[in-house]
Parts: C-alpha cells; structure tokens; sequence
C-alpha cells in the first residue's frame, strides 16, 4: 500500500491517543474501484472539502485508479491497494494502516467485505457505508417494478452517506456548506479530474497520421465490463463516423483483434486510428481531454469525459439509465431502446445475452449514433465558454 507522501505512513493523519480538533478531522473516503464509480466521488469528496476546509481528507483506491485523485487540491492522502492483492496481504496492509493512523470518520463508497474490513479496523471512528438498493435494483431487472429508489443517481447515494456520516458536525458547520441531501443538486456533486497523462511519443506519432486535422476528433469506446454493455456494432458505427470526423478507437477487450482501418476509413485516408488495449488510464484520461466528443458505452469512459467536460454520447445497452449510472453533467446525449422487455438484463450487464443477438445494441444505428454525435459537436460550437 502506498501514499502518495511516502510508502512509511509519513502522512498529516493524527496517530492513536492524540486528540483533534472536531473542526479538523481525519476522513477517509473508500471506493477500491472500478474507473467511473471512482471518477464519481470526487464530487462528493469535493463537497466534504468544502465543508470542512481544514479537515485532512484520505482516499483508499486500487493503484490502477490513482491517477483519479492525483493532483485534487481536495485530497491529502491518496492510499493504493494493488490489484489482485491476496487476502492475507490485505490483512497486514489493513494493519499496517491501523497502527500508524486515526480516522474519525470513514465514509465507505464501496461497501464490500474488504471495505468493511478495512473500516473494522478504526473502531473508534464514526463508519458509515453508502446504501446500495441492492435489493430494489435486481428487483426492477428481474421485474421490470420501480421501488422509489430506483432511478436515483449513485452520486446522490455517495453524498447521503457523508451527510450522515459527519452527523455530529452539523451544527459547526456553515450554513449552506453541507446542504441536506434532499436539498444538493447532482450539479454540485459534479466529477473532477485535475491531472492527466502525457502520451507516449509512440502515440503521439499514431495521432498525426490523421489526414486532416481540421476535422473535429471523436473518441469511440465501445467495450465496457460486461460483453452485453459492449456497443456490438461499433465497426459499423465507426466507418460511418470516419465519414465526417477523426475516430480514435480507444478501450479493453479481452477478444478484441486489431483491426485493418483500411477496412472502415473512407477513401483509405487516415481517418482512425486503433489504441484498443495500448492505454494506461492517464495516458486514456489524456486522449479523452483532446477529443471533440465521446462516443462511449456504458462504462467508466463516460464518468471520465463528463468529469473533464468533454461532450458525450453514450448508448445504454444491456443496462439502463434508471440504474443510477447515467451522465448527467455538462453536454450530452443518450441513446437506449426502450421497447426491449428485456432491458436491462442485470444491474451491471451480463457476458451473454440470453436473445443471442444483442437487439439493444444492435438496434441503434449508426444513423442514429451520427445524429446525436452532431448535435453535441453544434451545441458545443454554440455554447459560451
């Protein structure tokens, strides 16, 4: 595990038996992963900030994810946890945490057996994990029924769990600086990211082989975690963008092929260029601040554009925007089918679909795809800075 201080615990954080000021507490903020989830605490983490300034604020994150919070002016601390790390390595790392810091207030974001765990070890702070809806969210898959929960956005979840959490300062608090969760606007707990990579010379290179530069760039992200998330017809979807704009392909794939552009480049001019799996996540975070829009599936790459105020499109296949993890910031656009019954197949989407033929993804056109691409790219163009 490490900080970004030191790998010693050399952090602000108060060691047992010291006390603090209420005003100035240790928070940690746990989300281990994946790449949207984390991307969309940062709002929220943003807001603890601003509530309590002089608080000293931590997060806990797997390493692929620090880049995430590197260089937030919110955060102190940025705690990394490898991935795959085996149990009884999570156990000394659990204790090595313990034994050099106090936290006085633990807001889980993840809420998992090893969040838990982790939380277990400061059981002299105030823990509070975030609710899931578990429950009314396979419910309204299998069933299609709506509880009252359903629809509300994970990052409204997030926010609650901190409200409650920092109960016991609420009344040291500046009016207005923690609004009452029925009172705080998605727009407030809007992502953040403040640093991204720079791109390899390689890369570098592979971007100016596009043959016209003064055409606007679109970023095309078609695979997600679940292959029924995927964007199924992305090859066509692609050729048809190659028509207008730049296309880079970005994204991970475990049975993707690279493919020959010459195949989907109009003319056989350098309209596309293929990154698919050649991508860490700050050189990705780096692509995507270039580009003109997005073009995403239902994947973290969506949280990343909207947190970097790059226009989107997103399509919504075998899940659906009622899960909680629909874009809601800045510009953008959202393609579903909602005539399907069996949408949305599971809370996180599924590695086959049952029909055989994915019609939730297959369904949306490429036509359809270009026409809200062009939307936002106008809207953009027309929109003050």
């Amino acid at each position: 595990m490490s900080n970004n201080n030191s790998n010693n615990c050399d952090c602000n954080c108060t060691k047992s038996g010291e006390q603090h000021d209420p005003m100035s507490p240790n928070l940690l903020f746990i989300r281990f992963s994946s790449l949207g989830d984390v991307i969309l605490t940062t709002g929220v983490i943003k807001a603890a900030h601003e509530a309590l300034p002089h608080a000293t604020i931590s997060v806990i994150t797997r390493s692929e994810y620090y880049h995430i919070y590197e260089a937030c002016p919110f955060v102190d601390n940025i705690y990394t946890i490898p991935k795959g790390v085996k149990f009884t390595s999570y156990r000394r790392l659990l204790r090595h945490i313990r034994d050099n810091i106090t936290f006085h207030y633990i807001i889980d974001l993840h809420h998992n057996t090893r969040s838990h765990m982790l939380g277990m070890c400061f059981r002299t702070a105030r823990r509070k994990k975030y609710t899931k809806n578990s429950f009314a969210r396979r419910l309204y898959a299998k069933t299609k029924i709506k509880l009252p929960s359903i629809g509300k956005h994970v990052v409204l979840k997030y926010y609650a769990c901190l409200y409650t959490t920092l109960k016991p300062l609420h009344n040291s608090i500046a009016d207005g600086k923690l609004p009452h969760p029925n009172n705080v606007s998605l727009e407030y707990l809007a992502p953040h990211i403040h640093s991204v990579g720079k791109l390899s010379k390689e890369t570098l290179s592979e971007v100016a082989k596009f043959s016209d530069n003064s055409r606007p760039t679109v970023v095309l992200a078609p695979f997600a975690s679940k292959h029924t998330k995927h964007i199924q017809n992305y090859t066509h979807i692609m050729r048809s963008l190659a028509k207008v704009y730049n296309v880079v392909l970005v994204g991970v794939s475990h049975d993707y092929s690279p493919l020959d552009m010459t195949l989907y480049a109009p003319n056989n001019t350098t309209t596309i260029i293929d990154l698919v799996g050649r991508l860490e996540i700050s050189d990705l975070l780096h692509v995507i601040s270039t580009a003109n829009v997005v073009v995403s599936a239902d994947s973290g790459i969506t949280h990343a554009a909207s947190a970097l105020q790059i226009p989107l499109v997103t399509l919504f296949c075998g899940t659906d925007t009622l899960l909680g993890f629909a874009p809601a910031y800045g510009i953008y656009e959202i393609l579903e089918i909602n005539t399907l019954k069996c949408r949305p197949c599971s809370i996180h989407g599924k590695s086959k679909c049952k029909l055989g033929d994915f019609p939730c993804s297959t369904l949306i056109s490429p036509a359809m795809v270009l026409e809200k691409v062009s939307h936002v790219v106008q809207y953009k163009a027309h929109t003050p800075t």
